[in-house]
């Protein structure tokens, strides 16, 4: 503030419209950085703020540029811009580096650069090598100015840094994850072209033919991004910057007045009515932003009282939503246990009956109670077979039933399966060679390894699956059975010819209980569908797995995978 004193006091300086203008623009663009600084916790963001609060240091030093008359203040004026201007170049390529992703530019980039920056400040400051004279333009109140021999240096490290922060920007808008974040990219990209293009066409590019009629042009130009890059902030929360116009607003005013205690500057007519009208904007811009935070208020307050009321109206419904729910979680307990209670009673209601029946059948046909004619003899023949089916489609119910609450217990121990197979193969010895089927058993050498499972419950499930495999091939068809070891399971592949499934029916067979294709209706119209639920319920109870692999038109292959077991 000293120096606007002794500026003022000299008169090395003519305050034009020009230069006021600068001035506010400096200004806003201060204060609009202070805002985001405030207004955002990001890294980035407040990458951001400090890269715009140097362009408003600038911006002001530019104003000096302008009023200027005398050339000792435009010589240092000149090399400060220069200065200021190494420093907007690297904080703008930081912040290219670090946004979106509030990502640290690494050690090894950022210690070189700042100590290059520094190196190139001093050597503009303390030497004319960079920054040379001013020169007084014909028709022109401002000054020009020379370059010196080694301008070159701050060309390039400012167009530079600026067009790599810009390729960098662009990248990441191509490589963007999401719709919101390449629309913010886009944005920062626009708003930084629109920033940078005017100060450095009217600044760096033309003052290099020795045309200074357009310096002021460039500083101004800086309130058009400021506006974007707000417009941004508002409507798609550009870098998350919570940013409240009244902020900015106060921060400018105050800057404005405490400026102005420091100064003895006449501003003249122009300058008062250009003075009058940025407050007034400015005040506007509060007015209107104290209303509409006031509105807001009143919406969030009466938003509240409603949003209290549907809680505890959503409360109620949940707490009787619950008491409902509660309930029926006893009930279903209840029918469960229910459930339970009648597989038990029916494991002897039925079973024994069907034994009695099957006792007497069988003391009839001895002659027990008299001689049995032929024709008595095939009746009773036909009564003993369909109490047999009667007996064994009870069994794989109540086998199923129980083993999923968990009554059936079984018996775990050591069990070769090949005996098994050999056994079940002789029982069903007369269908297999009725039907003329070959029957071929294989693998891991001569003798199998034992698994660990109950022997009665996997004959059960293998002498399902032989059957069926019988029952569905073809006459003249093949049967076979392939043993083999995978670490510590041991697996056993049972496939024939003859009736195959689609892929649409190997995938509801095991899900839907009950479940016949057409094709097996047709062959057995007496099955229930229920004899490979059989089978896989005993598998899993023995922490195995059963799985199907059928190619349509050719043949049908079962695998049973069992823990080894010595």
């Amino acid at each position: 503030m000293l120096l606007f004193r002794y500026i003022s006091k000299s008169q090395t300086m003519e305050i034009t419209i020009y230069s006021v203008l600068i001035w506010v623009v400096a200004v806003v663009i201060g204060s609009f950085s202070a805002a985001i600084f405030w207004g955002s916790k990001r890294y980035s963001s407040r990458a951001f703020a400090i890269s715009i609060f140097f362009v408003a240091l600038w911006t002001a030093n530019m104003g000096f540029n302008i009023g200027a008359r005398d050339e000792v203040l435009m010589y240092w004026v000149l090399k400060t811009s220069y200065v200021w201007g190494f420093i907007i170049s690297w904080c703008f390529l930081y912040f290219c580096i670090s946004y979106p992703e509030d990502r640290k530019p690494s050690r090894k980039l950022v210690y070189p650069i700042v100590a290059t920056l520094l190196s190139l400040s001093t050597l503009t400051l303390l030497t004319d090598g960079i920054a040379g004279d001013p020169i007084s333009i014909p028709g022109l109140k401002h000054f020009g100015w020379y370059n010196g021999p080694l301008w070159f240096l701050f060309a390039a490290v400012f167009s530079g840094f600026l067009f790599l922060g810009l390729i960098i920007l662009l990248k990441k808008v191509r490589y963007a994850n999401n719709l919101l974040e390449k629309r913010h990219l886009k944005i920062m990209f626009g708003s930084l072209l629109v920033g940078f293009i005017p100060p450095m066409l009217t600044d760096i590019v033309l003052p290099q033919f020795g045309y200074f009629a357009l310096t002021w042009l460039g500083p101004m130009s800086g309130i058009i991004w400021v506006f974007i890059v707000s417009y941004a902030i508002v409507k798609y929360k550009q870098m998350n910057v919570r940013v409240v116009f009244g902020q900015a607003i106060i921060v400018a005013m105050l800057l404005l007045f405490f400026a102005n205690i420091f100064t003895d500057f006449g501003f003249g007519v122009w300058g008062r009515i250009a003075t009058f009208i940025v407050f007034a904007l400015l005040g506007l811009f509060l007015l209107k932003n104290i209303l509409v935070n006031q509105l807001q208020k009143e919406e969030l307050a009466d938003l509240n009282q409603n949003l209290q009321k549907r809680v505890d109206a959503q409360t109620k419904e949940i707490k009787r939503a619950y008491e409902v729910e509660k309930r029926a979680r006893v009930e279903l307990q209840q029918l469960n246990q229910n459930k339970n209670d009648f597989i038990i009673i029916t494991q002897h209601h039925l079973r024994t009956p069907l034994a009695q029946i099957r006792w007497y059948t069988d003391s009839i046909a001895t002659g027990l109670y008299g001689i049995v004619s032929d024709e008595l003899g095939t009746v009773i023949s036909h009564i003993n077979g369909a109490s047999e089916k009667l007996i064994k489609t009870l069994n794989n119910f109540l086998n199923i039933a129980q083993m999923k609450i968990g009554m059936k217990f079984l018996t775990i121990g050591p069990v070769d399966v090949q005996p098994i197979i050999n056994a079940i193969l002789f029982e069903l010895s007369p269908h297999i060679n009725k039907k003329h089927i070959s029957v071929t058993v294989s693998g891991v050498n001569a003798n199998w390894p034992l698994v660990r499972a109950d022997a009665e419950r996997i004959k059960e499930a293998l002498a399902i699956l032989i059957d069926n495999a019988v029952v569905y091939n073809t006459g003249g068809g093949n049967i076979a059975i392939e043993a083999e070891k995978q670490r510590n399971m041991f697996l056993l592949h049972i496939s024939n010819t003859g009736l195959s499934l689609n892929s649409e029916e190997s995938a509801r067979l095991f899900k839907q209980s009950f479940f016949r294709t057409k094709e097996a209706k047709r062959v057995n119209p007496t099955g229930m569908g229920v004899g490979l639920l059989v089978v896989k319920t005993i598998i899993e109870a023995h922490k195995g797995s059963l799985a199907l692999e059928s190619s349509e038109g050719e043949r049908t292959r079962f695998v049973i995978s069992l823990p080894l077991g010595g």
